[in-house]
């Protein structure tokens, strides 16, 4: 199982932060919807997430993760389907016991920074009518994204204020 390791700032608009130059990676509507099955996985802390964006499925078990220093650490573990959409993936667990337990879509623009193994992600997510902006880091060393958040202007006070320790699935996963 893997490590995700991020730091996730809200911003209030996106002017407000330094945009990197680097490779694009993906661009587009990521939708994510959240399965259980009667609880059982809830009660041991595993979220399992299917998730479709660029025309690619990956199905993420999630694991209870930890929060210091503004850092988020997760383990968790991606299948990536060749075939398939959100839609029959989710009839596909509904018909093994499963059921939605939560569903967010995010407008998402991914990028590797300075061709490093670093991850910047822009994230517009709709709530309740009004959109709220995101920036995160992602790495597999914390003292990479502390690095990466500092040369982008983003270990400032008024930001680090703003560092959210909660997953989007806490703060915006909806029942459909």
């Amino acid at each position: 199982m893997e490590i995700e390791t991020e730091i996730k700032y809200e911003v209030n608009n996106l002017s407000e932060i330094k945009i990197p130059s680097g490779f694009l990676l993906g661009e587009g509507r990521e939708k994510n919807s959240f399965i259980d099955f009667g609880n059982r996985l809830s009660k041991r802390g595993i979220k399992v997430r299917v998730r479709e964006y660029c025309t690619k499925i990956t199905i993420t078990e999630k694991k209870k993760g930890t929060f210091i220093g503004g850092i988020k650490e997760v383990p968790e573990r991606n299948i990536d389907l060749a075939k398939g959409s959100l839609s029959e993936v989710l009839d596909f667990f509904k018909d093994l016991g499963a059921r939605e337990i939560g569903y967010y879509e995010k407008e998402n623009r991914v990028t590797y920074i300075d061709n490093e193994d670093c991850l910047y992600c822009l994230d517009t997510i709709l709530d309740r009518g009004k959109e709220r902006y995101f920036v995160e880091i992602e790495a597999a060393e914390r003292e990479v994204i502390i690095e990466k958040a500092r040369k982008l202007g983003l270990d400032n006070p008024e930001l680090e204020a703003r560092i959210m320790e909660k997953s989007y699935f806490e703060m915006f996963a909806r029942k459909r």
